[in-house]
Parts: structure tokens; sequence; C-alpha cells
């Protein structure tokens, strides 16, 4: 439809409804090649005496996948 420039993925498996998005996207960009160059990395700064908190201090995010692969 001319009014409606979106697409429809369906969707009833996630996964493959993810994959058909990112094969589509990545097949409607215009891919040229481009000269690149060369990346020079500095030496790495000196250390300024970081110390990590302590991790009970942190909040994370739920390991979901551990507990559904047992």
């Amino acid at each position: 439809m001319p009014e409606a420039p979106w697409y429809v993925v369906e969707g009833d498996v996630k996964k493959e409804a993810r994959l058909n998005m990112m094969a589509h996207l990545l097949s409607v960009i215009p891919y040229t090649e481009v000269d690149l160059a060369p990346i020079e990395v500095p030496d790495r700064p000196p250390a300024t005496g970081y110390r990590r908190p302590p991790r009970e201090q942190a909040t994370y995010v739920p390991d979901h996948v551990a507990t559904l692969l047992g």
C-alpha cells in the first residue's frame, strides 16, 4: 500500500521474526566500499589508582538465560 510505507514482520516465532527483520533491513541498505585510514592506537595511559566498588553495591540484570539452561 503506497500510503503505508512500512513492512509487517510475521512474529509467531520471535527468533525467526527478528532474523527476518535483520535480513530485510540489511538488504535495503545501499552498501558501498569505503577506504579506511589505518587506525593508530595510542599508548595506554598510566594507572590512576582506580578501585572497583564492592560487587554487592552494584545492581545487576537477572541472568534469565542461566535459569533456562539449568
